[in-house]
C-alpha cells in the first residue's frame, strides 16, 4: 500500500521535474525556458515596384 507518489528527478542535475517533464533549473542542460519569437513583415506596393521589409526580434 502506497501513501505517497515518488517524485521524478532530473537525471542531469537532480532537481524535481515540472509536471510536463521539463527541468526548472536554469543551469541544467535539460532546461527548456519559454522562448518567444516576434516576426513582423511589411509589404509596400507602388506602381510596378514591390518593397518588402522583414524585421525579426528576439
Amino acid at each position: 500500500m502506497s501513501f505517497w507518489k515518488k517524485k521524478k528527478y532530473c537525471p542531469y542535475c537532480g532537481s524535481v521535474l515540472n509536471a510536463d517533464g521539463s527541468c526548472p533549473n536554469k543551469d541544467c542542460i535539460k532546461y527548456t525556458g519559454t522562448t518567444t519569437t516576434t516576426t513582423a513583415s511589411t509589404t509596400t506596393t507602388t506602381d510596378s515596384t514591390t518593397t518588402t521589409t522583414t524585421t525579426a526580434g528576439a
